[in-house]
């Protein structure tokens, strides 16, 4: 589908009319900015801007670029309208996005309502097992690929990369593309020998048989690495990578292949627990990033807590990449760590916050909106009694007396997220400086 066809398509989903958003009446603004009691004047402190019922999309106006983003809180079905919401707007202004998800069907099905007819969505799971992630790249790539993802206790050294290196220029000397399944299935052990086959049978020079020889020989003592790494991979890997005699008439299709093909690519990592996948994932996004393509990536329900890689990508991705975190409680999926949330606040632009059910997420959330300073007003009272002489009954006389103090206090309060009805939300956007409070349509 052509990109003017996909923008009116997108247009009808309501981001080319502006926002749906609707003010308060005018009556209820005016009493709001014109009132002078305590509570009226603590209300304009606190800065929330009320709306009517709305609905998400009108959170994400078509002027504005889709940002870092944070999702935190309520039902499964709140945070897709927030995702649904952020991949329109990437789409309107045609920045491809990468959708990684937890077996999340309600948000797979979200997305084909939203997209279905637009020809921008592709979707990959076991149901469409299709995901080759070597497909259509170099060796230097390729290489990078998997020494970025591997974990620390593989311990894997570039010399492992040089041995790669070589092991690829095998392949391309037999012209054949490398892919995940030749390098998973790899006989290390024979490399040396059918290099020597190569050059009997005149399809590999003696010069060039050398140069492959020697990588091969920087890592020989290590390539069983490589194979732990495969191993453990397969496991993860296997219910979305394509296979030729399996997966019928699906193409083989990467992540920087599918971004140019189709401008959404939603990837289902099928568990929590699979963090190789993801992270080969994450080092295939970053090579992206270096190739200068502007993109964005959602992360739904995936956690943190042991990935060092994907914390690094948080705390460092640059201005070309924006990232949506999506969670039931993204302080619980930071596992607690105060500086990694602060940091991931401190990069988003826009914040969108829904109901908690734990009294510490719901306090670190009230920490992260901030604060105002709270007017008290207290009063006191005070009586004395006088007589005069030849005054047969003594003077009374009273008097009051008002105390203003100031106290620095939540613009919203933990319990107030805690009671937080089910589609009721708080967005901040940092664009605007405004934290906006709504319930959605």
């Amino acid at each position: 589908m052509d990109d003017v066809t996909a923008a009116v398509l997108l247009a009808g989903k309501g981001l080319a009319e502006g926002t749906k958003l609707v003010m308060n009446g005018v009556g209820s603004i005016v009493r709001y900015l014109g009132g002078n009691t305590p509570d009226m004047r603590n209300q304009r402190r606190r800065g929330i801007t009320e709306y009517k019922p709305s609905e998400m999309g009108g959170f994400f106006p078509p002027e504005e670029l889709p940002e870092d983003t944070v999702i935190s809180g309520g039902r499964r079905e709140e945070r897709a309208e927030a995702v649904e919401a952020f991949c329109l707007l990437s789409a309107y202004h045609r920045i491809p996005t990468v959708l990684l998800h937890i077996s999340n069907q309600h948000l797979e099905q979200r997305m084909t309502d939203a997209f279905g007819n637009t020809g921008l969505l592709c979707q990959v799971n076991p149901l469409s097992p299709c995901y080759e992630p070597f497909f259509r790249k170099d060796k230097r790539e390729i290489g990078q690929m998997i020494l970025e993802s591997a974990p620390k206790e593989l311990e894997i050294k570039s010399s492992l990369r040089t041995y790669l290196d070589g092991a690829l220029m095998y392949l391309e000397a037999k012209k054949i593309r490398p892919s995940y399944a030749l390098l998973a299935s790899c006989p290390h052990g024979q490399l040396f020998m059918k290099v020597d086959e190569l050059i009997a049978q005149n399809r590999l020079s003696p010069g060039q048989g050398q140069i492959i020889k020697q990588k091969l020989m920087a890592g020989q003592n290590e390539y069983y690495k490589l194979e732990n790494y495969f191993y453990d991979l397969d496991g993860q890997i296997g219910p979305i990578l394509w296979k030729k005699n399996i997966s019928g008439s699906l193409s083989p299709v990467s992540i920087l292949d599918g971004i140019s093909r189709w401008g959404i690519l939603m990837l289902d990592l099928n568990a929590v627990s699979d963090q190789l996948l993801l992270n080969l994932m994450l080092a295939e996004i970053r090579l992206a990033v270096q190739r200068g393509i502007r993109l964005n990536l959602v992360l739904d329900s995936v956690e943190l807590s042991d990935n060092d890689y994907l914390k690094r990508m948080i705390g460092q991705h640059s201005g070309r990449l924006s990232l949506a975190f999506s969670s039931q409680d993204v302080y619980a999926a930071l596992n607690a760590d105060d500086n990694l949330f602060h940091v991931l606040l401190g990069k988003s632009g826009k914040n969108i916050i829904f109901s908690h059910g734990s009294n510490v997420s719901a306090a670190k959330w009230a920490e992260g909106i901030g604060y105002y300073e709270k007017e008290e007003v207290s009063w006191s009272s005070q009586s004395s009694r006088s007589s005069q002489p030849l005054q047969l009954f003594p003077t009374t006389s009273k008097g009051q007396s008002t105390n203003i103090t100031m106290k620095r206090d939540y613009i919203v309060r933990p319990e107030e997220i805690l009671r937080m009805r089910q589609r009721e939300v708080y967005i901040y956007s940092r664009d605007r400086n405004e934290l906006a409070h709504s319930s959605l349509i």
